[in-house]
């Protein structure tokens, strides 16, 4: 290749790419906002319709979808190819799904066969329960495992999606608590024993004294004779 000839293949500046970021963010905050105020009636005609789309598919916690979906923009963009990142924001899109169907189950009693477009149209009339993806979950999980067993394997798998975000064992602070009460209930122990020989060595050093009613006794003798 001839010298001074351009690479075709050659990488956009760095600042090109960090000014496309900040604008993907700017634009990623304006439609957040926007999303958050519809949800309050203030986002006119096109928000009404945003608004009761996100509350079909989601149901009550469409309110907070908005925040999540700029969180995870920002996640995103600060750990661009990273696999972790990309893993903490699939357990972070379950979560919400998981959420979803625990508000279904908490709002509305299940019913076997109810069609999916119910649960939809009812959340975005309402703004209550869990959309489509919550009903849909539970669907599955209420008809094979049944009430109690659908909210067992939700709460479960809430809390494998938050270890996996928050990189966190949820056994640790129980393992801490354990032995914060397991020292103290020995420490006291301890107190309890050390007190209990104080007070016997005390006993053992202290000269006896005559019992109250001995003088009595003496002084009763002392009159008959």
């Amino acid at each position: 290749m001839p010298k001074g000839t351009p690479k075709n293949n050659a990488e956009p500046p760095k600042e090109n790419t960090f000014l496309r970021r900040e604008i993907f963010v700017l634009a990623s905050f304006a439609i957040c906002a926007y999303l958050m105020v519809s949800h309050f009636g203030v986002g006119g005609m096109v928000g009404d319709v945003f608004s009761s789309f996100l509350f079909g598919i989601f149901g009550f916690i469409a309110y907070i979808i908005p925040l999540f979906f700029f969180g995870g923009v920002l996640f995103f963009v600060s750990n661009r190819g990273s696999k972790k990142a990309i893993i903490k924001i699939i357990a972070g899109v379950m979560l919400i799904l998981f959420i979803s169907a625990l508000s279904e189950l908490i709002a509305n009693s299940f019913e076997s066969g109810t069609a999916f477009l119910d649960y939809y149209r009812s959340s975005s009339e309402l703004r209550n329960g869990g959309g489509f993806f919550g009903g849909l979950l539970v669907t599955m999980f209420g008809t094979l495992l049944g009430v109690v067993g659908a909210y067992l394997v939700l709460i479960f798998l809430s809390i494998i999606c938050l270890i996996l975000i928050t990189e966190k064992s949820l056994l640790v602070p129980l393992k801490k608590g354990s032995r914060m009460a397991y020292d103290g209930a020995y420490e006291r122990h301890q107190n309890a024993k050390k007190r209990r020989t104080e007070e016997r060595i005390r006993r053992e050093t202290q000269p006896m004294e005559p019992y109250p009613w001995m003088g009595g006794a003496l002084m009763f003798q002392n009159y008959l004779r």
